[in-house]
């Protein structure tokens, strides 16, 4: 079987050279300048290695990897992210097994060539994963391509049928129908991005969806993963709903909890059960064979809704919103694994240094970092990142660790003789990094500090969770904080 290779690089000297050079060994290759374009493209073309340069404009590759890795269904695809950086720094962006691979553009070509025959030896990826990575692009696209098709049809029997001028007032209707389902579509991808929280993605949603269902009650129904049961979000217009319908559809749909998004007027009538409504319309999701969601909205006007194409395509904008979101879901639950796995892997690694010096957990958190990241361009936030993270592992001594985790904070582990000397040895640090500026940018830093030696034994979890604490009860007014063991 012929080996699939995406090649992302923002200079087209550099694509065409490794593009030569793996076509020529037998290679099929798609290569690309823009980073956003690749992401999509690796579902097109399902490869089996992908190769992507680290700083480049509108998105870098680290950006790439993070949006690859939180992707379950092209997560496996093994990542070589390859550039002028030294890899001490490259760390700190490339987490995980599958992309910690990285390769200075300045060595042989020849070495890239076999770094990735070595790659897609460790880890294959099959014809199954590979149809999972065409079916999920095939998805993605706009599914209004479909009702185009049938509307071309629609249009070549109205041609043939010589109806001129009712022909010209359904094209306008289908016009004005195609325009609002492309901007609900478009909507409902921009708000996409589940990091933010259900309760806020959710309000966002309801107030696309009812442009276009129009409902007096909304009611959305979905798998919570914070507590293993389903929760249900109420939308309601122009009604009040009482406790005893509330808690028949809560139990309709086996939900334990509920959120409401409407506040109560006074002057408007209550609904309390379902027959009051005259039209309803419900979709229920699932994937692979696990329910994810149950959408269902209610009216008090009679035929409402009507199956129809539109409504159908409705469905599925909404399964893919459910489905996303339910992956996206449990990819940071397996993310939860991981990093215990890694901290599992921290404690076998320092266990045998605990004895001459004391090791310490702190958490770096930059506090301006949402403000600058904001207002930079990918390429320019990975510049910045970078020189954070040279000048932290300028102030590292032997076997001393460091990473940035997924909430853009640096997580150090370091010796200390007391804890005097680890909170000198902090300070500093925070100092340094506070006199980095970039453009007209100026770094602020907080950092959080437990030792790792709890009640005589060596506990990086442990002592995590009591740095996650000063972090979250501290004021930041100091720029070190050890919790007072």
């Amino acid at each position: 079987m012929t080996k699939k290779l995406v090649i992302i690089d923002d200079s087209s000297t550099q694509l065409n050279i490794l593009k030569n050079l793996f076509t020529k060994n037998g290679w099929e290759v798609c290569a690309v300048q823009n980073a956003k374009i690749g992401y999509e493209i690796i579902f097109d073309f399902a490869p089996d290695l992908i190769i992507t340069d680290a700083i480049m404009p509108l998105m870098g590759g680290f950006q790439l990897v993070k949006q690859i890795r939180e992707n379950s269904v092209i997560s496996k695809i093994p990542v070589i992210v390859y550039s002028v950086l030294d890899e001490a720094n490259a760390k700190f962006y490339i987490k995980g097994d599958l992309s910690e691979y990285f390769f200075k553009k300045d060595n042989n070509q020849l070495e890239l060539l076999a770094l990735a025959e070595e790659m897609i030896e460790k880890y294959p990826v099959n014809k199954e994963y590979k149809d999972e990575v065409l079916r999920a692009g095939f998805d993605n696209y706009k599914v209004l391509q479909d009702l185009k098709v049938s509307q071309d049809k629609e249009e070549d029997i109205a041609l043939n049928e010589d109806l001129d001028e009712e022909l010209d007032e359904e094209e306008s209707k289908e016009e004005i129908k195609e325009h609002i389902l492309e901007d609900f579509e478009d909507k409902i991808r921009k708000i996409s991005n589940f990091s933010y929280g259900d309760e806020y993605i959710f309000s966002k949603l309801f107030i696309n969806l009812y442009d276009i269902f129009d409902y007096d009650m909304a009611v959305l129904s979905v798998y919570s993963f914070e507590n293993k049961e389903v929760k249900s979000y109420f939308d309601i217009k122009n009604i009040i709903l009482s406790p005893i319908l509330k808690n028949n559809i809560l139990n309709k749909y086996h939900s334990k909890t509920a959120v409401m998004y409407k506040k109560y007027s006074p002057n408007l009538e209550v609904a309390t059960n379902e027959e009051e409504f005259s039209s309803k319309i419900e979709f229920d999701f699932e994937y692979k064979g696990e329910k994810i969601a149950d959408f269902v909205c209610y009216s008090r006007s009679e035929n409402k809704w009507e199956d129809s194409e539109e409504i159908n395509l409705i469905e599925r904008i909404l399964y893919n919103f459910s489905k996303k979101r339910y992956i996206q879901r449990i990819v940071k639950e397996n993310q939860k694994d991981d990093k215990g796995r890694k901290y599992i892997q921290f404690k076998n690694k320092f266990n045998n240094l605990k004895s001459t010096s004391d090791a310490y957990f702190c958490i770096i958190q930059i506090s301006n970092y949402s403000d600058f990241s904001q207002k930079l361009s990918y390429q320019d936030l990975d510049f910045l990142n970078l020189k954070i993270s040279e000048n932290i592992v300028e102030c590292l001594e032997k076997d001393e660790q460091v990473h940035k985790n997924d909430e853009d904070e640096y997580n150090l582990i370091i010796f200390a003789k007391d804890k005097k000397h680890a909170q000198n040895r902090l300070e500093y640090i925070a100092k340094t990094i506070n006199k980095i500026s970039y453009s007209d940018i100026f770094i602020h830093c907080f950092i959080a500090a437990s030792s790792c030696n709890i009640d005589d034994n060596f506990n990086i979890m442990e002592a995590e969770k009591k740095a996650r604490y000063l972090v979250d009860e501290t004021t930041h007014q100091e720029s070190v904080v050890l919790y007072d063991v």
